[in-house]
């Protein structure tokens, strides 16, 4: 299936932030992957749920950014990677939340 581009849009970027300093805003789609269900959230508890919840996302321009909370959970594949690309080539921002403090390698920035 091909994936429809809109060359006018601005290319998103593959952003880190740490657990303490994520705040919630109301212009993004929140991916959980633990934890109790957060209102007008999803819920990937596995790799397998997020790639088929990423791709679906690629397919529609609904949402310009896309929070993961907490990527640290998951054992993260270079597939998912590749979704957060095509995603980023489509103008859509990822932010990925972790425990972590070091940047991970396929971030372009650590926010915050």
């Amino acid at each position: 299936m091909l994936i429809p581009l809109n060359l006018s849009n601005k290319l998103g970027s593959i952003f880190q932030i740490h657990k303490e300093k994520f705040i919630l805003k109301k212009e993004l789609i929140l991916i959980q992957t633990y934890g109790i269900k957060k209102k007008d959230s999803y819920t990937c508890t596995d790799i397998k749920e997020l790639k088929e919840l990423l791709w679906e996302l690629s397919t529609h321009n609904i949402y310009k950014r896309i929070v993961i909370d907490s990527i640290s959970t998951l054992n993260i594949e270079n597939n998912i990677i590749l979704l957060f690309r095509l995603l980023k080539i489509k103008g859509v921002d990822i932010v990925l939340v972790c425990f972590e403090h070091e940047k991970l390698w396929y971030v372009d920035k650590i926010l915050g």
